[in-house]
């Protein structure tokens, strides 16, 4: 089950997710849970909160500083308990490098506090002149658990959501669990097929049998040795 707790500030968000974490400890049962938050780049301060409502239009130079404290305390409490946590943040573009370039925005704290971090990106998807959905690219800026600097698309439709085999079929064709021939595909039996007619009925071509190599190739392909 899923229990939404809104909060306006930083400072709200820390009190909440720790008491969440303290209950959680306090539970006999320890169902797995997992906290998110969406998103972190729309929080805002008490300062913040206190000089707007005072008329008052200085910065507040406070809030790197208090995002940093509240993930110092969270992640200890979260890696002890096992418990993952999700959020969404906003990226700005780096001004005077020479190269194009994306920052996280909230100061270092997160970046340093996170196990991983993935940029994410949308181009749009197209039927015809019809727009449906969105490809999205995902790359890992950081992470402690796969190799970084890997990117791979997936998709969203407008009306079907998430596409659980976009991608699969080139993954396929690199992994030689399936071979492309001329302008056709290859399968394990050796049948012949077009790629279209693969994604048009993926259930059916992928397999249980398909998806372990499948999986067992993402692994040495994306994981650390």
């Amino acid at each position: 089950w899923m229990v939404i707790l809104p909060v306006t500030t930083v400072q709200e968000f820390r009190y909440q997710a720790l008491a969440v974490l303290d209950a959680y400890e306090n539970d006999g049962e320890r169902k797995p849970l997992l906290i998110c938050l969406d998103s972190l780049g729309m929080l805002s301060t008490t300062k913040e909160i206190e000089d707007t409502e005072a008329g008052k239009e200085t910065r507040d130079m406070t809030r790197s500083q208090i995002v940093k404290a509240t993930f110092r305390v969270l992640t200890l409490k979260l890696g002890k308990l096992g418990v993952p946590l999700i959020l969404t943040n906003h990226t700005y573009d780096v001004i005077g490098s020479m190269f194009p370039q994306k920052e996280m925005g909230g100061g270092s704290g997160l970046k340093y506090a996170a196990s991983q971090i993935i940029y994410l990106s949308k181009k749009k998807d197209k039927d015809g002149s019809e727009v449906v959905g969105n490809i999205i690219h995902c790359k890992t800026y950081k992470s402690r658990l796969t190799k970084e600097n890997q990117m791979v698309d997936v998709r969203l439709s407008y009306t079907r959501g998430l596409d659980r085999y976009y991608g699969l079929l080139e993954l396929a064709i690199e992994a030689d669990v399936f071979k492309s021939v001329s302008t056709r595909i290859e399968l394990p039996d050796g049948t012949k097929t077009f790629g279209k007619t693969i994604n048009n009925d993926p259930e059916k071509y992928y397999t249980d049998e398909v998806m372990e190599k499948l999986d067992t190739f993402v692994k040495e392909k994306f994981c650390y040795g």
